[in-house]
């Protein structure tokens, strides 16, 4: 088990103790609130499985190499990295959500196959320094078909505005390689809240679109579910799993090729709601 592996599961182990020890009854006179919120913040710890599939293809050389960068560069599977999420409720049934995170992952190694990267091709056995990095943006308008003291159920469009950078160097800098792919994927799905008791929340967002264009193919999916406990009326903890898929070919001319990553994984988070 990884380091960052063990101190999530630590973090996850403190936060189910105080949902346990704390009192449900603290105050159970209280409205549930599901509905009546203008503002949430919430910060978090993610620790997502990623995998992590791209092709780079060139004007001159033709198709790329579908390199694996788990399998193929080395790259950490694991990782351990911070969540932000806000929503203003602009009016009784609207809303707009807004969630940031990134991840910046390197690794270094020795690749047992020649690999073709845009208009550069990297000889077996050559040693490889690589790094991935991207940021991701989500953004959705939420309006509310069903608001009931406990239960809420929403149509949910947004966007998910992603900037991934990847780049792959001999050691030394001598040959390198950089790719970016930047740009909005739209998204349509539900949001569902239900409040189990006062203080006890669940929730579960899930989403997904496809487009298929002459110079774009693909499929965007994301599902996020949580339980938040609320230890005061506008302060809460919570545990939850997000997953994020998405899976495209373009031949666009920022970039053409392919690209395939999915995360998904365990979070532990604290609110605030006004």
């Amino acid at each position: 088990m990884t380091t960052q592996g063990e101190c999530f599961i630590l973090k996850t182990i403190v936060l189910v103790s105080l949902v346990i020890v704390l009192p449900l009854q603290c105050y159970a006179d209280v409205p549930s609130g599901i509905g009546k919120d203008k503002y949430n913040f919430s910060i978090g710890s993610f620790l997502p499985a990623v995998n992590t599939e791209m092709r780079l293809d060139s004007g001159t050389l033709g198709r790329g190499t579908t390199i694996d960068l788990e399998d193929d560069l080395g790259f950490d599977a694991h990782q351990n990295t911070g969540r932000l999420d806000a929503y203003i409720r602009f009016a009784p049934r609207h809303r707009l959500n807004v969630g940031y995170f990134n991840m910046n992952r390197t690794a270094s190694g020795v690749i047992d196959k020649t690999i073709q990267f845009g208009d550069q091709v990297f000889a077996i056995n050559t040693n490889l320094d690589s790094e991935f990095k991207t940021s991701i943006i989500l953004t959705n308008y939420m309006y509310s078909i069903v608001q009931q003291p406990k239960f809420e159920l929403a149509v949910a469009i947004g966007v998910h505005y992603s900037e991934t950078k990847t780049s792959l160097s001999t050691s030394g800098g001598a040959i390198s390689v950089n790719a970016k792919a930047d740009g909005p994927l739209p998204l349509v799905g539900l949001d569902i809240k239900y409040a189990v008791k006062p203080n006890l929340h669940l929730g579960l967002l899930a989403q997904w679109f496809k487009a298929d264009t002459s110079d774009y193919d693909g499929t965007i999916r994301n599902i996020n579910a949580s339980i938040e406990y609320f230890v005061q009326k506008n302060f809460g903890i919570g545990i939850g799993y997000s997953q994020f898929k998405v899976d495209y070919n373009t031949n666009m001319t920022f970039f053409k090729g392919a690209i395939r990553y999915s995360y998904g994984g365990p979070q532990i988070f604290a609110s605030l709601r006004f």
